[in-house]
């Protein structure tokens, strides 16, 4: 394959389900033209748009299913002989992820993933260096006043190419095939144009210079092969032997051990059955002690808190005692007037020697009415006292007991326990060394097959590896004769004018384009036919086919030349005009059948290595063999469109 992008795969991935669009036939080789054919509002533009999303472009489709379906886009391209994965995420302008591996293989292969971003094409991180190096322009400079000799340099951008591999239906007639009102984009694509076909100030030293990156590259490489294959021969392994077979053998032996193993397994839990009475016993041994020691716990627990509240009750009897005696020995009135006079008393209000202070009455007989009087509260006291003692001596004595079957029955499960294994171990032992051996029998198995699949890794490295150098060495071919055609024929801008006149003629020509006379472009690129500018000729149907063939020449020069072209070609409605003109000579149905005859033939064998995407509503039925999809926007046909479950 010459440089260039080929795309390959475009998929739409939304919540729970995918749309895909597929560019490659059944041997997963691209296909040289591909038409993607069906009604208005199917999706068919949008197919185009998010290919050029996905190399870089700054909008997306944002049709009301695709904003409710698809959450984002993924590219599948070829550069040169490697397949990547662009991913970008739908309303997200900032970075893309290119994944190394294929649409398929993401998500069940472990893969290289770069994340790229949207800043200067200078930066060796953006997609823009990454896709410009697919096409041998990375470091390409463009001047931003090429008449001046200072003037300032722009780094060359992939999306300036864009012009050259995009064709819009809007721009098929509409008078800006070179933005003619645009003057920074217009003087762009002029310096564009001789940068891909080495007409540029720098192209002679632009190709040198890839030529040395190839050069290192090989170096590189073959390095890596060298060591590779020394590696090899220390081990002692034969890179032309046939691993696959020895790991079908070591993965065959592994299997039969595993069998074994599980053979052996069975037997021995079948072994294990006549056990069963004795693992009842010790069951039984176990459940009574982990019952008993449940009752041990709970009743401690009890005992803990009982002794605290016995603490407490014992306490508060201590208090009732103290205050009991304390209204025997102190004045609880403490007054020191009468409270008949409110004279000052001369001695104290209290007792006096079993008399009362103020009346000197004897105090016996008002005992039992004395506010000290806590004898009742110290009878109730002592007796929950007696029955929390007579508690506590209950749980303490249902304790020990507890503790002593729980003992016993440690006891029962141990001897349980010993008879069980003893009984288990000599039925097993027999098995125990067998599975031993088998265990081992599979490990060194398992470890032949990851040795082997190892060296089949390197083996496979040095294939992949030789394919690499031998893709790099055509492409160091390639790069060396246009250094030599650049250095022999000195090509400059007049050149690349007068080749690009010839075949844009020619292409109108195979078109039937009506009253054809002197089909040229100007210095400027600028297509001229019968004397006058391209957008003055008046025919929209005129216009179509002008902007057809200038695109087209473009890329079929650039072919035959091995130009630093993207490579590929993708065209929005190539009937567009053709169908509504009402002039004699103006045949759209036989100009449509030649369209489609040229790109054809052209894709067939010049253009055998480039990518014609076309979208059609109607192609001619000479396209049919070339059609990857027809959406029929009929819900009773799938599939209906792009979002093929948006059917209302």
């Amino acid at each position: 394959m010459t440089a260039g992008i080929r795309v390959r795969w475009l998929r739409l991935r939304g919540a729970g389900r995918v749309y895909d669009v597929s560019f490659v036939d059944e041997n997963e080789e691209v296909r040289p033209l591909s038409v993607i054919a069906g009604q208005i509002a199917t999706g068919k533009t949008s197919v185009l748009e998010f290919v050029d999303y996905c190399l870089g472009a700054s909008r997306h489709p944002r049709h009301p299913e695709i904003e409710r379906r698809a959450r984002t886009a993924l590219l599948e391209i070829e550069l040169g002989s490697d397949i990547f994965v662009i991913e970008r995420p739908l309303g997200t302008f900032t970075k893309a992820y290119v994944h190394h591996s294929t649409i398929s293989e993401m998500a069940d292969t472990a893969h290289v993933i770069d994340e790229r971003t949207f800043r200067r094409a200078s930066d060796p991180d953006s997609l823009s260096r990454f896709l410009l190096d697919g096409c041998d322009l990375a470091g390409r400079e463009l001047k931003q006043a090429p008449t001046q000799e200072a003037s300032a340099v722009d780094p060359l951008s992939f999306r300036d190419l864009s012009d050259l591999y995009f064709l819009p239906h809007r721009r098929l007639d509409n008078g800006e095939l070179l933005h003619e009102r645009h003057q920074p984009r217009r003087l762009k694509l002029r310096q564009t144009l001789d940068v891909v076909f080495g007409a540029h100030d720098d192209a002679l030293v632009a190709a040198n210079a890839r030529l040395e990156e190839v050069r290192d590259d090989i170096a590189e490489l073959e390095t890596e092969i060298d060591t590779i294959v020394a590696f090899l021969a220390e081990q002692g392994v034969d890179e032309d032997a046939d691993l696959g077979a020895d790991i079908s053998s070591a993965e065959g032996q592994a299997a039969a051990a595993q069998a074994e193993l599980i053979e052996i397994e069975q037997s021995m839990e079948a072994e294990t059955t006549t056990a069963d009475e004795l693992r009842e016993v010790y069951g039984a041994a176990s459940n009574r002690v982990a019952q008993a020691s449940a009752i041990m716990r709970d009743r401690e627990t009890l005992l803990g808190r009982l002794g605290a509240l016995r603490a407490q009750y014992a306490d508060d009897l201590s208090k009732l005692r103290f205050a009991a005696e304390a209204g025997r020995l102190l004045d609880p009135l403490a007054l020191t007037a009468c409270p008949s006079c409110l004279q000052a008393l001369d001695g104290s209000a209290g007792p006096v020697d079993g008399e009362c202070g103020l009346c000197s009455q004897s105090l016996e007989s008002v005992v039992e009415t004395s506010p000290f009087d806590v004898s009742k509260e110290i009878r109730t006291t002592e007796a929950k006292l007696r029955e929390l003692g007579k508690s506590m001596d209950e749980i303490d004595a249902e304790l020990a007991q507890v503790r002593t079957e729980r003992d016993e029955n440690i006891a029962r499960r141990d001897i349980a326990q010993a008879e069980l294994d003893a009984a288990v171990s000599a039925r097993l032992a027999p098995f125990v060394a067998q599975r031993d051996v088998i265990q081992g029998r599979l490990a060194g198995a398992e470890q032949q097959v990851a040795e082997l699949s190892r060296t089949r890794r390197f083996v496979a490295g040095i294939d992949d590896r030789r394919k690499r150098l031998s893709d790099l060495g055509r492409e160091e071919e390639r790069i060396k004769s246009r250094v030599q055609r650049l250095k022999d024929d000195g090509q400059d801008h007049t050149d690349v004018i007068t080749a690009l006149s010839s075949r844009f003629g020619t292409i109108l020509a195979d078109f039937n384009f009506p009253k054809l006379d002197d089909p040229h472009l100007d210095d400027v690129f600028v297509p001229r036919i019968r004397g006058m500018r391209y957008a003055d000729i008046g025919s929209a149907g005129a216009s179509t086919l002008i902007s057809l063939a200038w695109h087209l020449a473009i890329l079929e020069e650039a072919t035959d030349q091995d130009a630093a072209h993207p490579g590929f070609l993708m065209i929005d409605s190539p009937q567009k005009n053709l169908m509504t003109e009402d002039e004699p000579d103006f045949d759209g149905e036989l100009i449509a059948d030649a369209i489609y005859g040229h790109l054809i033939d052209w894709s067939n064998h010049a253009g055998a290595d480039q990518q014609l995407i076309i979208v059609d509503n109607s192609p001619r039925p000479a396209a049919e063999p070339h059609i990857v999809v027809r959406f029929s926007g009929d819900p009773d046909r799938p599939p209906y469109g792009l979002i093929d479950d948006e059917i209302s």
